[in-house]
């Protein structure tokens, strides 16, 4: 087991569970995918003893109610593995405070983000994992086949909760817990996890960025691996990183952002040619940078950000008071309207496209369907003016329909009116000449006889005409 996972120390080094570092089960945004139900991953695995290759195969299951977890749940389950780091590994069940995850990944003590984190939980614990000849055994040393999800069980306090605790038990300070589930444990105690800077980790901006660093710090770091690491597109792109199943030319334009990131920052070296072409799939390959630079966090003011500052903050912007000081509000505005209307398309977009958006000098274009505000308004007029044509419609028919009943209704009551005005010969009288008044109510008759509604209606049509004759007379 890795030494440094046996002794409780609290300073900024976290850990990755390597097993769930090759399959991404996350998103690689940060919107919640509710119609993605689960995801299989198939592969093929050489085996350690005698050679042959073996299938290798990743069923994930989602909730159906919280959805696939996102980006931003992959990091609160970094700060779930640093918190059990720190308490040395010592049981699966690890106690916390939402604060203390807040400050783990340098995320701003607000209610937001106290609500992300109880997302995270609901969503992660809602999946399960099928793996066979997928999951490594360290402690077997072979690819084995397990069902599991990742944590067990967790109760996390609200204030409420956490007064009630206070004062009924007298904790002084009662915390929230979560327990892993008994086969990640087991990795844990067999050594199967790498170490995780998490200063560089957040000094990193793209929720892609950070992911794309902790899968290649641990082959950076398996002195096995042969440099540079090569990997077919797609299966980085979908398989270690969420993305979902696209073109080559949409992956690349999709990746470069988070590539660029981590070159900037010399996690990477720069290379003209990455991208290339073999068997007739598109590879990336990547070299570990000569000089990790780490970037300085410069200190805010901790202010309450201004309108646009909030909206490119909702769009996981991560710089974006930087942003606003820089670039006119109007650019900022039309690469927002170019994400807002690209995501509603389905496009899976981070918070580092709308920057590098922003930050291009022409700006990013616009799709080739793509409509202005205005011309988006303008149809809308269009289709409200013929919802309401034909709202009108109905409304005028429902009227004339009314109209002809109440008609109806009066022409009835008057023959009523007349009929009850006769003595029962009378009556008798009227029924016989109504029948007589024409051949076809006489043939009706005969098949239906008096007592069906064509007798009503052939007595209805003669009075109402013994009725006109009295009035035109």
């Amino acid at each position: 087991m890795d030494s440094s996972a046996t002794k409780p120390e609290s300073d900024d080094i976290g850990k990755d569970e390597m097993n769930l570092l090759e399959y991404c089960l996350f998103s690689a945004t940060n919107r919640v995918d509710r119609k993605t139900t689960s995801l299989v991953f198939e592969d093929r695995v050489r085996s350690p003893e005698g050679g042959e290759y073996l299938p290798k195969r990743l069923t994930v299951a989602f909730s159906a109610e919280y959805g696939r977890p996102t980006a931003r749940d992959d990091l609160v389950m970094t700060a779930w593995m640093k918190l059990t780091r720190d308490a040395g590994f010592e049981s699966p069940k690890v106690e916390f405070t939402r604060y203390e995850i807040l400050a783990i990944l340098g995320w701003r003590d607000e209610g937001s983000n106290y609500r992300r984190i109880e997302d995270a939980f609901d969503r992660i614990r809602g999946m399960h994992l099928s793996w066979e000849n997928a999951y490594w055994d360290h402690r077997e040393k072979d690819w084995v086949t397990r069902k599991f999800s990742i944590i067990d069980d967790a109760a996390i306090l609200d204030r409420r909760q956490y007064k009630r605790i206070h004062e009924r038990s007298g904790e002084r300070r009662p915390r929230s817990w979560f327990k892993w589930s008994d086969v990640l444990y087991e990795s844990f105690q067999a050594g199967y996890i790498k170490t995780l800077d998490m200063a560089v980790l957040r000094a990193i901006d793209g929720d892609v960025a950070k992911r794309l660093y902790r899968w290649l710090d641990k082959h950076f770091k398996n002195p096995k691996r042969r440099l540079p690491i090569e990997i077919p597109l797609e299966t980085l792109a979908e398989q270690k990183l969420g993305f979902k199943p696209a073109k080559p030319s949409h992956l690349i334009r999709m990746l470069l952002p988070s590539i660029d990131e981590l070159v900037k920052l010399g996690h990477l070296q720069g290379d003209a040619s990455r991208f290339g072409e073999k068997y007739g799939t598109t590879v990336v390959k990547f070299r570990p940078g000569h000089g990790r630079k780490r970037k300085e966090k410069v200190a805010t003011p901790q202010r309450e950000p201004s309108g646009l500052e909030k909206e490119l903050l909702e769009r996981d912007v991560r710089n974006a008071v930087q942003l606003v000081a820089t670039y006119p509000e109007e650019r900022i505005r039309k690469q927002i309207e170019n994400f807002d209307d690209r995501t509603s398309k389905g496009e899976e977009l981070g918070g580092a496209w709308l920057r590098r958006a922003i930050e291009a000098e022409d700006g990013f274009s616009y799709r080739k369907d793509y409509q202005t505000p205005d011309e988006r308004e303008a149809e809308a007029r269009k289709q409200r003016e013929a919802q309401r044509r034909r709202e009108e419609a109905v409304q005028q028919k429902l009227k004339e329909e009314a109209e002809r009943a109440e008609e109806f209704a009066a022409r009835t009551e008057r023959v009523d009116s007349y009929l009850e005005s006769l003595s029962a010969a009378e009556r008798e009288q009227v029924e016989e000449a109504a029948v007589n008044s024409d051949q076809f109510v006489r043939q009706l008759l005969g098949k239906h006889g008096k007592n069906s509604v064509f007798m009503r209606t052939a007595v209805q049509r003669y009075v109402e005409g013994l009725l006109e004759q009295q009035y035109e007379s």
